[in-house]
């Protein structure tokens, strides 16, 4: 996983992870027990998330969760290896899922069978596609590290515009203080880069109180340069696709030639 969408991991982990494995997983835990992240043998490895789960039927397991953005095909290789490492050294049952954040759904292998073929070893891990969960599901929470989860989930037929000012509007209603809030904000535009929506996301930050103060942010800068030199063209037609605004709307928020916004979106009439 990049190293800014691994971060935001890392930071909200803890907040979302009971949400996260109720909801999604479908494991109602009793009790969750900490457990070291490193992996030491010969050679170290370090999950993304591993706690001891004791669930309110009194099963108790290991809890394995990898988040990926990239639909690696050597996957199902570094999972065994993890499993391997971790019924070794704690004698317990491992569940294993990979959460995949990533454009579209996973293609990764999921059965060592569909690698290579062993008739001595059988393995299989499970893959939840992000974007097969309904935005609304998360949406409901009044929890902040997980509503801004929703901008990389299904939209069921909603223009992005309008599931992105829901999110903002829901991290206003319930964020503590600016500061927190202004985190969240930030966040929710590292995250929309997965889906191309990073300068819709921007714009709808710019229409809030906040943004005065953020607009400053290393993070949005770099955001905003990058989608402008190398993701331009895509970024309009994720306008012009989502939401209603006038092609001068939209030449201005790129600062470029109104006759390129009126190509693309003529193009895009055309392949229909």
């Amino acid at each position: 996983m990049s190293k800014e969408y691994d971060k935001i991991i890392k930071e909200n982990i803890e907040a979302i992870i009971l949400p996260l494995i109720d909801k999604l997983l479908g494991i109602h835990p009793k009790t969750i027990e900490e457990i070291p992240d490193a992996l030491q043998t010969t050679i170290e490895r370090e999950p993304d998330l591993l706690k001891k789960v004791v669930d309110i039927e009194g099963n108790v397991f290991i809890l394995h969760i990898e988040f990926q953005v990239k639909d690696e095909r050597m996957m199902v290789l570094r999972m065994l290896e993890y499993k391997s490492i971790l019924l070794r050294k704690h004698e317990l049952p491992i569940r294993q899922f990979v959460l995949f954040m990533g454009k579209g759904k996973a293609k990764m292998p999921r059965r060592l069978s569909e690698l290579i073929e062993d008739k001595q070893l059988q393995f299989r891990f499970d893959v939840l596609n992000i974007y097969d969960i309904p935005h609304h599901k998360l949406l409901e929470s009044d929890i902040p590290e997980e509503i801004i989860l929703a901008i990389l989930c299904n939209f069921s037929g909603r223009k992005a515009v309008e599931v992105i000012k829901d999110i903002l509007d829901k991290l206003e209603r319930i964020a503590d203080d600016e500061i927190k809030l202004q985190r969240y904000v930030k966040q929710l535009s590292i995250l929309s880069k997965m889906r191309n929506l990073n300068e819709l996301t921007i714009s709808k930050i710019k229409t809030m109180p906040i943004y005065f103060d953020i607009e400053k942010d290393y993070v949005f800068q770099k955001g905003i340069e990058k989608g402008i030199e190398k993701e331009k063209v895509q970024n309009i037609k994720n306008l012009i696709l989502n939401s209603d605004w006038t092609d001068e709307k939209i030449a201005t928020i790129f600062n470029t030639d109104i006759k390129l916004v009126q190509k693309i979106r003529a193009e895009l009439k055309d392949s229909k």
